[in-house]
């Protein structure tokens, strides 16, 4: 299990109970609660997910991109053009 600092950008994850995936986007320091992460992902369903996550926090298994993957990922992600 990979936590949310364990991400890179245009990765793919399959959250906990195989369900659902999605291609991690971004995160930022959360405004409001300081040990938190805003973390933003396109999930398979198509869906933008933006969710208040620990650093640490598990959060799935991870397919690390490569640098060629990741751009593309991250391309087709912000566009929905394609889902993961």
């Amino acid at each position: 299990m990979a936590t949310v600092s364990d991400l890179q950008p245009g990765d793919k994850v399959t959250l906990p109970g195989g369900q659902i995936s999605g291609i991690f986007i971004s995160r930022a320091p959360h405004p409001f609660y300081l040990n938190l992460e805003l973390v933003a992902w396109r999930l398979s369903d198509g869906s933008i997910s933006l969710d208040a996550l620990d650093a640490e926090q598990e959060i799935g298994d991870i397919v690390q991109a490569t640098g060629m993957q990741r751009g593309f990922h991250l391309w087709a992600a912000l566009r929905g053009m394609d889902r993961p």
